[in-house]
């Protein structure tokens, strides 16, 4: 049962990765012709980062789900950093061109 539900997990994760690959590919095209926006191009890179990672680290054998789970929180902690950081300097480039 164990080895049956990781490989169910093993196969989500490569189907997420490459669905998740794709996206990316596309929103990057549409991101250089200014239709999507930098944002949008953002979360794309996190998601894509994100698939990456799990998809790697499924395929090697080397990451068990509490894990990844863990990595997952700190990512996401990091990139929630990162935004309120972005957030930050835009609101002083405001205020300094106000």
């Amino acid at each position: 049962m164990a080895d049956g539900n990781l490989a169910l997990r093993y196969q989500e994760a490569e189907n997420d990765y490459h669905i998740t690959k794709s996206e990316y590919e596309r929103k990057q095209a549409l991101a250089a012709e200014k239709i999507v926006s930098e944002a949008d191009l953002r979360s794309a890179e996190a998601r894509i980062q994100q698939a990456e990672l799990l998809y790697h680290a499924f395929e090697g054998g080397e990451l068990t789900l509490l894990q990844y789970l863990m990595e997952s929180d700190y990512f996401f902690e990091a990139y929630d950093l990162r935004l309120q950081t972005l957030r930050d300097l835009h609101l002083v480039n405001a205020e300094m061109n106000a």
